[in-house]
């Protein structure tokens, strides 16, 4: 018995269609669950992230209010795009439906997409921009919230301004004269092939070719300036200058990150459309067209980890996270078992062994006394501690 499925998709430019070989069920189960694995890993991270943001006033900042927005754009690529992409592979085609609900349909899902991608390099754009000016200009408050806010809204007006002729060039027809509709390209009465290959060039540099340009400058602009701001820093390792540098450099570097990686997961999505619409004699390889899509989506799934292995406040509050969803870990911590750190001081010229449990940050001694229930974290006791060693010295 050949259990096999028919995938084709479409990309329709002078009457073109590509059709792509059967795939086994088991493939396309493997394709259908990937896709929900990025879209539960999505939903989860990105509402992580809106929620950390909104409960830790440390984040109440200009980039972790754009870094919000992103938030959000990814909530949207995973709703409405990602949403489509599963239905795709769990059906085995890409078939539409007719009338305007299925014009709606059809063009929904290109202006939600393309929207969001858009939003999204604008978005990491000003965040470079407000790092830049944070960063270089340090006395100076240059980006405030205010003019944040203003920055956002022009990001989503020029996001839907540049997604208008999606309005009018997407389509939903009977292409096979068989009752089956799909969402095509249609120009007319330009040349669709012509039309399609000027819009992908000029969308290309816009919003992905320049953008990473500016961002790159940018950074380059951040990195000279921190690294000579650390190269001539002399306060030690306890003073509030150094500890606000090594801050500003660890937000800079998950923003590089995010940027980087946003880059690599988009580039193969832009390979199958210059191959799409510039050599016409060929079809994109099925594995490029998966992959592609697949990884561009998987970026949403992407930052909120980048956040996370950057960042110690999100890195803080997912442990606490782990701690109330997971019970074999919320076992751990009450046993106080499997979660520690061993640490060392001195105690009157002998070394004794304490137990600091990482997730709950109680101290407990070697002989399994809790002897002290103090934050061991908390900036307060840091600052203590700091004052002693000052005064030691």
């Amino acid at each position: 018995m050949n259990n096999t499925t028919n995938i084709t998709a479409k990309y329709e430019e002078g009457g073109r269609s590509c059709s792509y070989p059967s795939i086994t069920l088991w493939q396309q189960s493997l394709r259908a669950a990937s896709v929900l694995l990025v879209i539960f890993l999505s939903l989860v991270g990105n509402i992580f992230v809106l929620y950390v943001v909104r409960n830790n006033i440390k984040l109440h900042t200009v980039t972790h209010y754009l870094i919000v927005n992103l938030a959000v754009v990814d909530l949207l690529i995973t709703v409405f795009n990602m949403s489509v992409l599963l239905k795709t592979e769990v059906t085995g085609n890409d078939e539409a439906f007719g009338g305007i609900a299925g014009q709606i349909y059809c063009v929904g899902i290109f202006v939600v997409l393309n929207l969001c991608v858009v939003c999204s390099i604008l978005t990491m754009t000003a965040i470079a921009v407000e790092r830049f000016c944070s960063i270089i200009f340090p006395f100076k408050r240059i980006i405030t919230f205010k003019l944040a806010k203003a920055i956002v809204a022009g990001i989503w007006l020029c996001s839907f301004l540049i997604t208008i002729p999606f309005f009018f060039h997407i389509k939903v027809v009977d292409y096979y004269g068989d009752g089956v509709f799909y969402c095509v390209e249609d120009w007319s009465p330009l040349d669709t092939t012509r039309a399609s290959q000027v819009f992908q060039i000029v969308f290309f540099v816009l919003v992905y070719a320049c953008p990473l340009i500016a961002i790159f400058v940018l950074y380059l602009c951040i990195g000279i300036k921190l690294w000579r701001r650390q190269a001539n820093t002399q306060v030690s390792s306890f003073g509030n200058s150094h500890r606000r540098t090594r801050i500003t450099v660890q937000v800079t570097k998950m923003l590089i990150v995010s940027v980087v990686v946003f880059a690599i997961c988009w580039l193969p999505q832009h390979v199958v459309l210059f191959i799409t619409y510039f050599m016409l004699h060929i079809c994109p390889p099925e594995f490029l067209w998966f992959g592609g899509t697949l990884l561009a989506y998987a970026n949403s799934a992407m930052n909120p980890i980048i956040y996370v292995a950057f960042h110690s406040e999100y890195r803080k509050q997912f442990k606490v996270a782990v701690v109330r969803c997971c019970p074999i870990c919320r076992g751990l911590r009450n046993s106080g078992v499997g979660l520690n750190m061993r640490v060392g001081r001195k105690v009157e010229g002998s070394e004794e062994i304490v137990m600091v449990n990482v997730l709950s940050f109680k101290t407990k001694s070697s002989e399994g006394n809790e002897v002290s229930l103090v934050n061991v974290s908390s900036p307060c006791n840091r600052s203590k501690e700091n004052a002693a060693f000052n005064k030691r010295e």
